[in-house]
C-alpha cells in the first residue's frame, strides 16, 4: 500500500508551480531576522571577525576583555566607513 507521493517519480503530469505570490516565507524572514546579529560578528578566541559591513554594535568578550565594536558605514550608496572598539564599562 503507498502512503506517500514522491513528485520526483511523476510519470509527467506533475508540474511545478511557476511562482509563488510570496517568494520566501514569512517565517524564514522572522528567522533572519532574529539570527542577524550571528551572522554580522564572528569570534575566534582572541579576534572579533566582521563579516558584513553594515552600521552595526556589537559588545562580547575577546580574550577575556569585554569590549564594545561600533561599525559605521555608508554601503551600499558610498563605500567608506569606520570602525571603533572600546573596553566596554563594568
Amino acid at each position: 500500500m503507498r502512503t506517500s507521493w514522491n513528485p520526483l517519480v511523476s510519470r509527467g503530469d506533475h508540474h511545478r508551480q511557476e511562482w509563488f505570490g510570496v517568494a520566501c516565507c514569512p517565517p524564514n524572514l522572522a528567522r533572519l531576522l532574529t539570527s542577524l546579529g550571528t551572522y554580522v560578528y564572528g569570534r575566534c578566541a582572541d579576534e572579533l571577525l566582521v563579516n558584513l559591513f553594515m552600521s552595526s554594535n556589537a559588545t562580547v568578550d575577546i580574550a577575556g576583555t569585554r569590549t564594545t565594536i561600533e561599525q559605521q558605514t555608508n554601503y551600499p550608496g558610498r563605500r567608506g566607513g569606520a570602525h571603533r572598539s572600546h573596553r566596554a564599562p563594568g
